[in-house]
């Protein structure tokens, strides 16, 4: 949603617009209040998507779109202290996982290429990345290309972007037509 004026300089109104429901090549909307139509400038879509693939033994599949800047995994914590993460993972899901910030990822673009670097935030229990049984330390970063596994307690996640595909559906799709990587028992 974008919240956008009304073209009646009378009225000047602002509407929440939902710009994705639009026609982009006639991207009209009508204001409730004076029922004046104006022509709204749709904004550019994002092409760079990232996308982390929940891929765990056990647990269904499920996708989690990428911002870019900081991502956050972690377990919500009761104490207010603790951050909230931006992927959650409940407790009956992995009580492995830390709670608060257990790790992040930082997605960065430039020039149409995507980076994603990712940290442990000192987790008690380890971030992993494809299979290797050594751990992240505490403020490693190591970049992660698509297609790589990252174990984070003891879930999984693949890492998609869209120069390989084309939406999260084909993302998710991907990876559940892939092997489980192995997990690393802590």
């Amino acid at each position: 949603m974008v919240n956008i004026r009304c073209g009646n300089p009378k009225c000047k109104k602002t509407l929440k617009v939902n710009v994705e429901a639009l026609d982009s090549k006639n991207p009209l909307v009508r204001c409730p209040a004076c029922k004046k139509v104006s022509k709204v400038k749709v904004p550019a879509k994002s092409k760079n998507k990232v996308w982390l693939i929940r891929h765990t033994e056990n647990l269904p599949t499920k996708t989690f779109d990428l911002k870019i800047g900081k991502n956050t995994i972690g377990r919500k914590a009761m104490d207010p202290s603790y951050s909230i993460p931006d992927i959650v993972i409940t407790k009956d899901e992995d009580q492995w996982i830390s709670r608060g910030i257990h790790c992040s990822l930082e997605v960065q673009i430039n020039n149409d290429e995507i980076s994603v670097i990712l940290s442990d935030n000192s987790s008690t229990n380890g971030t992993f990345i494809n299979e290797k049984v050594y751990r992240l330390n505490p403020g490693d970063e190591e970049y992660i290309e698509d297609g790589e596994t990252i174990q984070v307690g003891r879930t999984k996640f693949v890492l998609k972007t869209d120069h390989k595909v084309k939406s999260s559906q084909e993302a998710s799709t991907v990876v559940q037509n892939s092997r489980y990587s192995q997990t690393i028992i802590m």
